[in-house]
């Protein structure tokens, strides 16, 4: 097939773009300062050695995310070394100035080019960092969510309270979330497990409002996008949010931190590592013990009183258990949880 042909343009378009052959041969010859000045946008023009690995990596149904990935990091290797010299690749991922923990990922990126054009190399193994995940505090999650507008501050609140990875947000339909029982049902990434997932009644009264208001049917996605525009959104949203509150640790919480936060706590709260690998949709057990040791439950409580039945719902949505009733005063505690 001709990487310049009109039919390999059209097969190209979309995820992969559209090759351009001037385009490329314009990054072969700048020299590296050139192109660091003036970088290339990746969408623009795959190099075409890349063309049939990007290809088959979709017609192997991987995710968006993953080509996204394998092309965003093989493209950038190509523009300072040849894809198919090993040696030449592993002194530039070498001496990329990244983490070990970005090195493997870039590896494994290679690793598939390699195996696609059975080009026999040896994978460095870059041993990653072992440094515990910083959980964002509980006030600062909530400042986020409450200070955000819709639909941003339900999709936060999601994303805090359930646990849902971002791609999973994105593919969720109006029929996926039964507002009556407040659950959702998600499609789980990564091959893991099934999971039904509970809300609380705040979050599902926005729910309800936000597909009410924008006359959503059972078979529409309930939110626009991609999680490439809810990362995006989310970074300018912290960033803001930050400099608005003087309080530059909030550029420290990473959208996915949402979901560190909602395990962790999940596990403070329940103690049951079984249930919370469930809820996670972890399909090995071993992968949510990473979380159990960021947080702890201690033996002290706070404390709180309802004497309407909307005040004892929000407390309950809030994880305060009932204690006792004295003079029609219903008492509720909720454990501290330490970081």
């Amino acid at each position: 097939m001709t990487t310049g042909s009109r039919k390999t343009q059209l097969q190209y378009r979309g995820t992969l773009g559209v090759y351009n052959p001037k385009t490329h041969d314009e990054i072969l010859e700048r020299s590296p300062e050139e192109t660091r000045r003036s970088p290339v946008q990746i969408g623009a023009a795959p190099p075409p050695e890349l063309l049939n690995v990007l290809l088959n990596l979709q017609n192997d149904a991987k995710s968006q995310y993953t080509i996204k990935g394998v092309r965003k990091n093989l493209t950038r290797i190509s523009k300072f070394a040849d894809l198919n010299r090993p040696e030449q690749v592993k002194n530039y991922i070498a001496n990329m100035n990244v983490s070990n923990a970005y090195k493997h990922i870039i590896c494994t990126h290679y690793d598939i080019y390699c195996k696609y054009n059975k080009i026999e190399w040896k994978k460095p193994r870059y041993k990653q960092d072992n440094r515990a995940i910083q959980l964002p505090h509980t006030e600062k999650v909530e400042a986020l969510i409450h200070g955000a507008k819709s639909p941003l501050c339900i999709k936060l609140g999601l994303s805090a309270k359930t646990g849902l990875r971002p791609i999973e947000l994105y593919s969720l339909q109006v029929k996926h979330v039964d507002l009556t029982k407040r659950q959702i049902y998600p499609a789980t990434a990564k091959n893991g497990l099934a999971r039904v997932l509970t809300i609380d009644q705040t979050l599902a009264d926005q729910l309800a409002t936000y597909i009410q208001k924008n006359n959503l049917t059972l078979t529409d996605k309930l939110f626009k996008g991609n999680q490439q525009e809810y990362y995006n959104a989310f970074r300018r949203y912290r960033n803001r949010m930050a400099n608005k509150l003087k309080d530059p640790s909030l550029k420290l919480i990473r959208l996915y931190d949402l979901r560190h936060y909602f395990c962790s706590m999940l596990f403070a709260k329940t103690n049951s590592l079984p249930y919370v690998s469930q809820q996670m949709g972890h399909k090995h057990i071993d992968t949510t013990t990473r979380y159990t040791h960021l947080v702890a439950p201690s033996n002290e409580y706070t404390s709180d009183v309802a004497t309407t039945p909307e005040q004892a719902r929000k407390l309950i949505d809030s994880g305060f258990e009932y204690v006792q009733t004295i003079d029609n005063i219903h008492i509720y505690r909720k454990r501290k949880i330490l970081f």
